[in-house]
């Protein structure tokens, strides 16, 4: 009859190695992810010079269907507020109701 552990030793040093090759990609891959959020973050409070420009995104926190952004800015000319609608994000970070079976 054959034997069948050859297969149980290749499974043990098989899937360490496997599951060691992806935790680390997984940190590689996380490393490079928050290198680029570090490189394009805009630092707050922000100051522009007359005439400055700065390319940058802002992150903000995760907030399930957000509605507005609202923005405050002083100046030399004086303070501002506005209101950005986020209605295209109303669905956001929102959990999936179960839907109920259709009868049959």
């Amino acid at each position: 009859m054959p034997q069948c552990a050859g297969t149980a030793d290749i499974a043990l040093v098989a899937l360490p190695a496997y599951y060691g090759t992806v935790l680390l990609i997984d940190h590689h891959n996380k490393v490079g992810m928050e290198n680029e959020f570090s490189r394009r973050r805009m630092v707050l409070p922000l100051a522009l010079a007359p005439g400055e420009t700065r390319t940058g995104s802002f992150f903000f926190p995760m907030v399930p269907s957000p509605r507005s952004l609202a923005v405050h800015w002083t100046a030399e000319s004086g303070a501002g507020d506005t209101s950005l609608a986020l209605d295209f994000l109303h669905d956001l970070h929102l959990k999936a109701t179960a839907q109920p079976a259709a009868a049959k």
